[in-house]
């Protein structure tokens, strides 16, 4: 079964590497742009499966909308 939720703050270095390895080795993002100024504002979200890392997104809500 595939469990998605809030990641807690121990995982989040998962979560990048995992980001780093789809965006930036696979989708050749530039790892500068992979990672920016409003990691700490947003919620990130992981989706596991049989206790392995299977997902990640993250969702950012601007404050001035």
């Amino acid at each position: 079964m595939l469990e998605i939720r809030v990641a807690k703050a121990e995982e989040r270095e998962a979560l990048y590497a995992l980001r780093f390895e789809v965006f930036v080795e696979e989708q050749r993002v530039p790892p500068e742009e992979e990672l920016d100024e409003f990691e700490d504002a947003c919620t990130h979200f992981g989706a596991w499966q049989a206790g392995a890392l299977q997902g990640t997104a993250r969702l950012r809500i601007d404050p001035q909308k």
